[in-house]
């Protein structure tokens, strides 16, 4: 996540602020392509990139300037990719 300021003035219209900063950084992990996602927590401190693979959803979390393990959600008739990637938003956006 980038973080920075810019400021619009105009003599017609009301200012408007953006601002950015860095929030984390960290390498590009190794994963795969199919369907690959990334999602943020709310501070953008942490993150869980995700992607689907032969009836699995693989991901790994942001563990300090790193990255975890891989972990696995297995897909079945009643959790697509779709939900396993809802669960992963999910639990991003609450670290």
């Amino acid at each position: 996540m980038v973080e920075s300021t810019v400021s619009v003035y105009s003599t017609q219209d009301p200012s408007h602020l953006l601002h950015f900063r860095v929030a984390s950084s960290w390498p590009a992990p190794q994963m795969g392509s199919n369907g690959a996602q990334i999602f943020l927590s709310e501070s953008g401190d942490d993150a869980i990139v995700a992607w689907t693979d032969s009836g699995k959803v693989l991901y790994l979390q942001s563990q300090g300037t790193g990255w975890s393990i891989q972990k696995q959600i297995n897909l079945t008739g009643s959790l697509d990719a779709a939900h396993a990637f809802d669960i992963l938003k999910q639990r991003a956006r609450s670290r």
